[in-house]
């Protein structure tokens, strides 16, 4: 069975983002087998030891079954039904299952770019971490009706 992991560092603490989130969250899990995965952020706020402390923790959370998927903006940019191909490519082979990764407002460092070689990019535009994720979960539900053939994606 194909799964979809979303991981990430820290809390949504907008409530209209935690809304927005749950919402796509319940229909993804409606269509196919879903987790969401928050790590909770480093106490340390000086830059880049804060993310690289950060990012030795997404290493240590990702579903060891999975294909890591790294959400940067300087990876791969898709339309949205080259991105629902791409999503269904990856689940297709085993262990069926992928793991999206988003990065806290510091982004992830070079080392553990290097550990996930597979980069997607949200847009040339950059959002903040939180709107990051709202973003991908509803591109996640759109790619999930491309491939069921659902009218939502029109």
């Amino acid at each position: 069975m194909a799964k979809i992991s979303f991981l990430w560092i820290g809390k949504t603490r907008e409530e209209w983002i935690k809304t927005g989130i749950n919402y796509y969250f319940k229909r993804i899990k409606h269509l196919i087998s879903a987790s969401l995965i928050e790590i909770k952020p480093s106490t340390s706020k000086k830059g880049n030891k804060h993310a690289k402390k950060d990012d030795l923790e997404v290493i240590r959370f990702i579903p060891s079954n999975s294909i890591p998927i790294l959400l940067d903006e300087r990876g791969i940019q898709f339309t949205t039904p080259q991105l629902s191909s791409f999503i269904f490519d990856k689940l297709s082979i085993p262990p069926n299952h992928i793991c999206l990764i988003g990065g806290g407002a510091y982004g992830f460092n070079k080392a553990v770019k290097g550990k996930i070689p597979l980069h997607v990019s949200l847009s040339p535009l950059t959002f903040t971490h939180e709107m990051a994720r709202v973003i991908i979960m509803e591109q996640v539900y759109r790619a999930i009706t491309i491939q069921k053939g659902y009218p939502y994606h029109h």
